[in-house]
């Protein structure tokens, strides 16, 4: 009896063995008859047959975790339950935005701070005034004490410039919006304010620099005369008793063997003079430096 069910074993593993070999889920009409052709319908039946498996699993498993997802609706939470909420779930946690469009000066407010220059006496009209008032009748160019009205006049004029560009910029970066469908992680938010006033300040010191340079392409090109004649050299030769020639060239200065034809930056010392009772008590030189 044990053999006859051994043998009945047997026979039905062979017959299910032989089932799996000849599997044919791609057979043709009429049924093809060649080898070659009936290897590649069973081959394509066995990766069927895998990929259907592994597609059934994927499912079955992705619906029973799905199951023990729960969804929870809070209306209207607070920033602080929001930033509890966002530190527990930092994946799953939606918050959709009422409204996904921002100014920036709802968030961010920049002070702009100036050098104190700008802000001192040295800029004001009555310091200008009163250097006016100083100046020597000496025409000499290197000599400070008369430069000084106009030197202290062209730094005003660049704060007041720095002044009304960074305040053309702030209205741009004010009027910049934050666009989000979603409320976005505090971290993110510094990051992305880091970014923008640095763009802003990078833009900002850009723009300054290229009228800058445009202010010296222009000099440059035609060539103007300084009213304090700190530029060129000029004599005057008499031609008779009521007519002069004025001959005017490009100044240079030998100390940094600079041509004001051929540059616009070119340096060289100034000297002050002071004086007590009609006597010089002393004299001394300052470099400085073009501002264009």
């Amino acid at each position: 009896m044990s053999q006859f069910k051994k043998m009945t074993t047997e026979t039905n593993n062979t017959r299910l063995k032989t089932l799996i070999l000849k599997l044919n889920l791609f057979k043709t009409i009429p049924p093809a008859e060649d080898s070659l052709t009936l290897k590649k319908q069973r081959l394509s039946t066995y990766i069927f047959l895998v990929l259907f498996i592994v597609c059934l699993t994927t499912f079955t498993l992705y619906t029973a975790v799905l199951s023990h997802i729960q969804q929870e609706i809070i209306e209207n939470p607070s920033y602080s339950m929001y930033q509890q909420l966002f530190d527990q779930y930092p994946l799953t946690l939606s918050c959709p935005c009422t409204t996904i469009s921002i100014p920036q000066k709802e968030f961010l407010q920049l002070n702009p701070s100036y050098h104190p220059v700008c802000s001192s006496i040295f800029v004001t009209d009555e310091w200008v005034m009163t250097l006016r008032h100083l100046q020597p009748t000496r025409f000499i160019s290197t000599y400070f004490n008369y430069i000084a009205p106009s030197f202290f006049q062209m730094l005003a004029s660049f704060c007041t410039l720095s002044k009304q560009l960074v305040a053309e910029e702030l209205l741009n970066f004010n009027d910049a919006v934050i666009i989000s469908d979603d409320v976005i992680s505090s971290s993110s938010f510094i990051e992305q304010s880091q970014a923008s006033i640095d763009l802003f300040i990078s833009d900002m010191e850009a723009n300054f620099l290229r009228l800058i340079e445009l202010i010296r392409l222009l000099i440059d090109i035609n060539a103007p005369i300084s009213g304090l004649f700190t530029n060129v050299d000029y004599q005057i030769d008499p031609y008779d008793s009521y007519v002069s020639w004025v001959n005017i060239k490009q100044r240079t200065f030998p100390s940094s063997n600079c041509t004001c034809s051929r540059g616009t930056v070119c340096l060289t010392p100034a000297y002050i003079e002071i004086y007590g009772k009609n006597k010089k008590v002393v004299s001394f030189f300052i470099h400085f430096e073009s501002f264009i």
